[in-house]
């Protein structure tokens, strides 16, 4: 599946279910990460999270199975990704929640879990998914 073709799907979302731009941006990043290490997300499903509107949830369907949770703090992504470099900023935020990737749903595995960085977000994304094969 083309990115293009995911970005379509996360505006729809974000039409239809008044997702936060930076939410649908950061989810987009997120699956065009695990494209970019040969994940292939053939689907993506929006879905509220319990806590309402500070974090949203995303499902992501590999191969044929929904296998990826993820869910994403309201920041924008330079923030998610660098948070180091934006410390002020978020401690200014009123909610200070992480990454959450949940890898139960479908799966074999689970790697349900806060991570406090992009980077080891996105590597429970890759193992969930390697996991699945």
């Amino acid at each position: 599946m083309d990115v293009v073709r995911i970005m379509l799907r996360v505006e729809d979302f974000m039409a239809s279910a008044d997702v936060n731009t930076d939410v649908a941006a950061n989810v987009l990043a997120y699956v065009a990460e695990l494209e970019r290490r040969g994940v292939i997300v053939s689907d993506v499903k929006h879905e509220p999270d319990a806590d309402g509107a500070e974090e949203w949830s995303f499902r992501l369907k590999i191969t044929n199975r929904w296998l990826v949770r993820v869910m994403m703090p309201v920041w924008p992504l330079e923030w998610v990704q660098r948070p180091a470099e934006f410390e002020e900023q978020i401690a200014a935020t009123e909610w200070h929640g992480g990454m959450y990737v949940d890898g139960s749903l479908d799966g074999p595995t689970d790697f349900d879990g806060e991570y406090p960085t992009w980077d080891e977000a996105v590597e429970a994304g890759v193992r969930i998914a390697a996991g699945s094969e």
